[in-house]
């Protein structure tokens, strides 16, 4: 199973922009049926999940593309079925889709992030009707490749010629292991792209080495409600994690050294056996509330 970690960004492609380059990639495929296309790099770090060879793909880089990928193929099973093929969308479904042999979350072989699970899911189950984020990238861009691929048949390719074409999109794959240190190729990967927020770099480093059940829980308790207190915006985060490390270090914290600075924080303190991972998100927390009612809850004009 492919895992998106919570300390990944949110499903971002737009049809305007990453998506309709993915589509014209893939329309080059079908009408050139000779040709390949690169279409990037997937790294991902493999953790075993059961004695009986079942593992968890998490995923470093390429979460954008496998996601849309998947999305693809969904919305191929979806004109199968529309198109009454539905004992290929039926085979499309168990052998690409699904891993047929396990069973609740772990039978589907991508688990997308967090904040974008509901409306993926609701794809999944073939529940259109009952997304109520219509506004999702998910939901858009799925919507938006079931009229691309109207747009073919109408011009009288087969859903065969859409699945050949997909294959002929070709990745380089990098598995790792826990000994390749999955933060420092994080921190390298994402210097060349667009740039992180410190914030971004603070919630991958405490959560990447956890087990995806543990990212989720303290993800859903601790962060989210840090986000609450402060804001989703990676700046105010960025700036409330500079005036948290001003309590520590009395010393304003230059910003281009804010994850620096929060790295030493943590590993001293966990190194000196004061704090436990869900310790530092309960501090976090604390003084994150600390942060709002400071910033945001009205003054008393008794006081």
């Amino acid at each position: 199973q492919f895992v998106i970690p919570v300390y990944q960004r949110n499903y971002t492609w737009t049809f305007n922009k990453e998506l309709k380059q993915f589509l014209d990639d893939l329309e080059m495929l079908i009408y050139n049926k000779e040709n390949n296309h690169f279409l990037g790099i997937l790294i991902y770090l493999i953790t075993p999940v059961s004695a009986y060879g079942s593992s968890e793909f998490s995923v470093i880089d390429g979460q954008q593309r496998l996601t849309t990928t998947f999305l693809t193929l969904y919305a191929i099973r979806d004109t199968l079925i529309e198109l009454g093929e539905v004992e290929k969308s039926i085979k499309l479904e168990s052998i690409t889709l699904q891993n047929s042999l396990e069973s609740g979350q772990r039978r589907f072989k991508l688990k997308p992030l967090v904040d974008d699970e509901k409306v993926y899911q609701k794809i999944v189950q073939k529940d259109l009707n009952s997304i109520s984020d219509k506004k999702s990238n998910v939901f858009r861009n799925y919507n938006s490749i079931r009229e691309k691929i109207d747009l073919w048949l109408k011009e009288g390719y087969s859903v065969e010629d859409l699945l050949l074409a997909l294959d002929r999109f070709y990745i380089v794959t990098v598995p790792i292991s826990d000994n390749d240190d999955p933060q420092k190729i994080f921190e390298s990967i994402n210097s060349t792209g667009a740039k992180l927020t410190a914030s971004d770099l603070i919630r991958n480093y405490i959560l990447m080495d956890l087990p995806s059940d543990r990212q989720d829980y303290l993800y859903n308790n601790y962060w989210k409600k840090i986000e609450k207190f402060i804001s989703n915006d990676p700046k105010k985060l960025e700036s409330f994690f500079r005036f948290f490390l001003s309590s520590k270090f009395y010393n304003l914290t230059n910003k281009s050294s804010i994850y620096r600075e929060f790295k030493i924080w943590m590993e001293n303190y966990i190194d000196q056996g004061e704090f436990e991972i869900e310790d530092v998100f309960s501090h976090l927390l604390h003084y994150a509330r600390l942060n709002h009612r400071i910033f945001s809850e009205p003054l008393n004009k008794d006081t």
